[in-house]
């Protein structure tokens, strides 16, 4: 089913006429009114203005494709839709086995990233608390040495005043 052609009457002052095959039914559409009929061969589509533009466009109805004839008997019907049925639960079972097996694969996967942040986790806590004790170490080094230098008469040096000494000699 096809137009063979739209084109404008010219006995009608430029109102489109669609020329489809002798047994087709078109769907007429004009935008302007927002409706939809049904137009047959040798109808006037649209009401067309003096200019000659088309006011309508022209769609043909689908049409159905031929269902085959069943062949055989009942018997031999049922046989070949139960092996259709049998054949698409086979690919159902491979299927859900598949999705299965991918799911193992990703609760394993998910195990093995939890072991490693728990392990991760336990590095960072004795990380942690290394440097908890060397921080203690350090406030009792420079104790011990700020009592040194308290019982020898000497003033320990700041240590801003060492930076600056520092960034002066870099300078």
């Amino acid at each position: 089913m096809s137009i063979k052609s739209t084109s404008t009457d010219a006995t009608k002052t430029g109102t489109p006429v669609a020329t489809p095959g002798a047994s087709d039914s078109v769907l007429v559409m004009d935008p302007a009114r927002r409706t939809v009929r049904e137009a047959r061969p040798g109808v006037t589509l649209g009401g067309g203005s003096d200019d000659g533009k088309t006011t309508a466009e022209v769609i043909l109805f689908p049409t159905r494709s031929s269902v085959p004839a069943p062949t055989g008997t009942a018997e031999q019907r049922l046989t070949r839709a139960l092996a259709s049925l049998d054949a698409a639960l086979s690919e159902q079972r491979s299927a859900m086995a598949g999705w299965r097996e991918s799911l193992d694969h990703l609760r394993k996967a998910t195990t093995g990233l939890g072991l490693s942040m728990q392990r991760y986790q336990r590095t960072l806590g004795k990380l942690g608390a290394d440097v908890s004790d060397l921080h203690a170490q350090a406030l009792r080094l420079e104790r011990w040495a700020d009592d040194t230098l308290a019982k020898s008469g000497a003033t320990a040096p700041r240590a801003d005043a060492g930076a600056s000494t520092a960034a002066a000699k870099r300078d």
